[in-house]
């Protein structure tokens, strides 16, 4: 393919290459391929684009030269560099040149990931010893050398991320926590719920339950519930605190009270009968009560408990949370000239009440107090989560606005054009910048992790592709108009081993659609679970119907992005599609013509003909045998949509869409109801039996 006319200009050649150095010295593609299998050349003005958004001062290519030659002529990297994999050694390379620093006395000073201290003294070589060895996980080291001092993460790993040779063969529920319908529960889900759900699986022979992220969202102002676009990756949701499940609950009698008047009552029976969930309403109901489950915590003494202060010396974070939550409340998220402040510093004044900032304190303290008690509860009797990392965090949110150095001004995280969206995608997430996140150690991402791996069974990586590259639009380009960015992977992986061993967690990759080699190569070589979902699955000409599944992976029907099976099954999803203008007639005939394939691929997996049951019963029948075959093959858990037991048709997400109906459907069925139905209870124990078997195909 030749260069499109824009990198071929006469008389700017000089400017183009620098321009092109400048891409490849930051990680920038200056090619990559589509969805559609084409070749594609970011323009020169997308790359000027990326590499400003990284905060480089380049308004044109005409401004390449100069600073390719300002970077040439900047000192060299340090002694250290900011990220160092040792494995499970002990050395760290220094870079000293003879006649300078080698031979030097030093003081290091190494921090465990527990904050643990260890010193001594060397004298500074290219390869320094550090004493003993060093379990998994990453640690911090500083080296003070003639008056001078540098520091490194340095990251032990073993070669392969955390895998229990034990675990083998499980199979799982899903449904989000928002979704889950119980008796009492006000129109939403809780933590009591989801050890509910839990030990209810567990009854039935399965190990897990999954669900989406529990990260908070905004419900001031505009509620925005997606999970996949958090307030922060470092916090959780304190929707998901049910004020009468709360150790305080018992003894405020005020508390207890006020849920009983009957205008609380009226309300939350209100939102108990809803189809959908309203997340202001719920809002409203709760954490005017939390508030008060707060303020008598705090009257206790509950600040000063020795409980409290360790939660805050591993969660240092949480009263900036606190106090930007609290300035959000009373002015809204972060923007231009926000009153709140700069991105970083303190919030200004007292922005904000002195109660919504005990609320956010108190509510991260009991949530993780609670969720490590259930997981604790439910480790001895062979249960736990599988939890879901996602990519990224908003862009008004309380991570963009406390680290602004790390993430991309005047970009977005997105992708290129599909079958399924051929103008490309635009996430509006910002990106993290790549050597902003090495120079810090990946602290951010290592707190992530700190966050999410200890009360995870399972953790899936939402878009494993990220660890390599990710696509970046500009601000003002479309979404056909992005380039890829390459990320240090060998270091982010890294530090997944690493923290994986130390908190026993095993993890599984979202490597689907378009993904390079690279990717599921790092994945096998890493040891971690590639992603099975039967609708990219079907294998009209093979015997089985389906492709073979990948020993370890994780199996499903389908993800919170696709239809329900039921959905798939009918075609619905497709006249939703063509009544939004995202399929012409002509597209939604070819996509017809291949459900019909897909049906008759997936009787050949259930085993199931089309005259062997009656036409009203025959999607449960298929149902039950796909995932029946499925607990039969190689995979190491097979993740069961609970709402497609009762053949729901609503999907939890229309990806590409803005609709109200986005991460807000409630199970059309209460817990009660369809934990005694028979259908689903032979359903999941044909799955068991299958998981159990000794023979796999």
């Amino acid at each position: 393919m030749t260069d499109p006319p824009s990198w071929t200009r006469s008389g700017v050649e000089e400017e183009l290459e620098a321009l092109r150095r400048l891409a490849r010295l930051h990680g920038v593609e200056l090619r990559h391929t589509d969805g559609f299998d084409r070749e594609v050349r970011p323009s020169p003005e997308t790359v000027v684009g990326v590499l400003r958004a990284m905060g480089l001062p380049l308004e044109g290519p005409g401004d390449a030269p100069t600073l390719l030659r300002a970077r040439s002529a900047e000192e060299g990297p340090g002694l250290l560099e900011p990220v160092q994999v040792v494995g499970t050694g002990s050395g760290i390379d220094v870079r000293v040149h003879p006649g300078e620093l080698e031979g030097a006395p030093a003081r290091l000073r190494l921090y465990s990931p527990e904050g643990e201290l260890q010193e001594w003294n060397d004298t500074v070589t290219p390869r320094m010893a550090v004493p003993g060895s060093l379990l998994p996980g990453c640690y911090d080291l500083e080296l003070q050398v003639s008056g001078a001092s540098y520091r490194t993460s340095v990251v032990a790993a073993p070669p392969q991320t955390y895998h229990d040779p034990q675990r083998r063969r499980e199979w799982g529920g899903f449904l989000p926590l928002h979704a889950l319908r119980r008796s009492g529960d006000w129109g939403f889900g809780s933590l009591g719920g989801l050890e509910a759900l839990l030990r209810w699986v567990r009854d039935r022979g399965g190990e897990m339950v999954g669900t989406l992220p529990l990260f908070p969202i905004y419900v001031e102002g505009p509620v925005e519930p997606s999970p996949y676009a958090p307030v922060s990756r470092l916090f959780w949701n304190e929707l998901y605190l049910d004020p009468r499940e709360l150790p305080e609950w018992g003894d405020c009698r005020e508390v207890r009270e006020w849920a009983e008047s009957p205008p609380l009552r009226e309300r939350a029976a209100g939102l108990e009968r809803a189809s959908s969930v309203d997340y202001e309403e719920v809002a409203r109901c709760r954490l005017p009560l939390l508030d008060r489950l707060a303020a008598h915590w705090r009257e206790k003494g509950g600040e000063d408990s020795a409980d409290y202060r360790g939660f805050l010396q591993r969660r240092p974070e949480v009263g900036a949370y606190a106090d930007f939550r609290a300035a959000v409340a009373a002015v809204g998220p972060p923007g231009p000239d926000w009153a709140g402040g700069s991105g970083g510093g303190d919030i200004s004044g007292e922005l904000g009440s002195q109660e919504v900032r005990l609320r956010h304190r108190y509510a991260q303290y009991r949530f993780s107090s609670m969720l490590e008690s259930l997981v604790r509860r439910m480790d001895g009797e062979g249960g736990g989560l599988y939890l879901d990392l996602p990519l990224g965090a908003h862009p008004q949110g309380f991570d963009v606005w406390a680290y602004p150095e790390l993430f991309a001004q005047g970009a977005s995280l997105g992708a290129p054009p599909d079958g399924f969206h051929g103008d490309g995608q635009n996430w509006g997430l910002p990106p993290l910048v790549p050597p902003a996140s090495r120079a810090s150690g990946h602290r951010h991402f290592r707190r992530i992790l700190d966050l999410l791996l200890p009360p995870a069974r399972t953790l899936r990586i939402d878009h494993v592709m990220g660890l390599h590259r990710m696509y970046w639009v500009p601000d003002g380009f479309s979404a056909a108009e992005g380039a890829y960015v390459r990320y240090p992977h060998e270091e982010l992986w890294a530090i997944l081993s690493a923290e994986s061993h130390r908190h026993g967690t095993q993890l599984v990759g979202e490597d689907l659609g378009t993904v390079p080699h690279e990717v599921r190569e790092a994945m096998e070589r890493m040891g971690v679970g590639r992603s099975y979902v039967v609708p990219f699955s079907i294998r009209p000409d093979d015997p089985t119907g389906l492709e073979p599944q990948p020993s370890g992976s994780v199996a499903s029907m389908n993800t919170h992005d696709l239809p329900p099976f039921a959905a798939f099954w009918k075609g619905t999803d497709l006249a939703e599609r063509e009544a939004a203008g995202e399929l012409d007639p002509d597209e939604r005939g070819g996509e017809e013509e291949w459900r019909e394939t897909s049906r008759r691929a997936l009787r050949k997996a259930a085993g199931v003909t089309e005259d062997s049951v009656p036409p009203g019963d025959e999607p449960m029948n298929v149902l039950a045998g796909v995932l029946e075959r499925l607990g039969r093959g190689p995979a190491g858990l097979v993740l069961v949509n609970l709402e497609d037991l009762w053949l729901e048709e609503r999907p939890q997400n229309r990806p590409g869409t803005a609709g109200p109906d986005n991460w807000t459907g409630r199970a059309r069925i209460s817990m009660e109801e369809w934990a005694q139905r028979p259908d689903i209870l032979e359903t999941l124990e044909r799955l068991d039996d299958a998981r159990k078997a000794e023979g796999v195909v």
